[in-house]
């Protein structure tokens, strides 16, 4: 069942903006890959998300330039420092044509493992379909999740201080199952047909805030 987010929804938008930015040399390795268009950087970090995944989603059938579109995505724009290249060969490899039955396919063999890389990529191919899952939006969804006590989801190894202090009590009760991508997908789509707002708003809203949201958890909690 879904969070009822006509009550929950104002503990996660407490108004943090996303502000993610793209480093310059990501820019010019992107440009490297492919044309950019002169606008592609241009305006907010919301305006600009959107515009990256439109734009390189598309290309990601293009079997000259997908691997390194991919490689861009995982460590240039997500930051992921990691790289094990059979491992990253073998997942481009599973996403096949990148369609959205192909994404499934490796959403249900990877599961949690690498969730945070293989959800970048499926994010990019198709932002109206799917969403990146990293540590923050874990976390923040947690958060609100244990206010019914019912559902936990995993937390990805981050060196994120805040996240990494609280995962433990996040997720402590262990005999209760983990959700899975498809829960944390519904999860999120049914928060944005409640804030009349895109997946990918969402998306952005947990990530943006989850530092308040988490703040306050631990706040309630310390109460009980």
């Amino acid at each position: 069942m879904a969070i009822a987010w006509d009550k929950y929804w104002s503990r996660v938008n407490l108004g943090a903006e996303f502000s993610w930015k793209i480093p310059e040399k990501a820019r010019k390795q992107l440009a490297e890959i492919t044309n950019t268009p002169a606008n592609l950087f241009d305006g907010t970090p919301t305006e600009v998300n959107l515009r990256l995944r439109q734009f390189i989603g598309p290309r990601l059938h293009d079997d000259e330039i997908k691997d390194r579109l991919c490689n861009w995505i995982i460590w240039s724009w997500g930051g992921i420092k990691r790289n094990n290249k059979e491992n990253f060969a073998r997942l481009i490899a599973d996403f096949g044509d990148f369609s959205v039955p192909s994404v499934w396919k490796v959403a249900k063999k990877y599961d949690r493992e690498r969730i945070s890389s293989w959800s970048k990529l499926a994010a990019f191919a198709h932002p109206e379909v799917f969403a990146v899952y990293d540590a923050k939006t874990a976390a923040a969804l947690n958060c609100i999740e244990s206010l019914s006590g019912k559902k936990r989801y995993f937390i990805p190894g981050t060196q994120i201080g805040y996240v990494d202090q609280i995962s433990d009590l996040l997720v402590r009760d262990r005999e209760m199952p983990w959700l899975n991508y498809e829960d944390y997908l519904e999860e999120l789509k049914a928060a944005a047909v409640h804030a009349k707002c895109s997946l990918l708003n969402v998306e952005e809203t947990l990530f943006a805030n989850s530092p308040g949201i988490c703040k306050q958890w631990q706040k309630d909690t310390s109460k009980t």
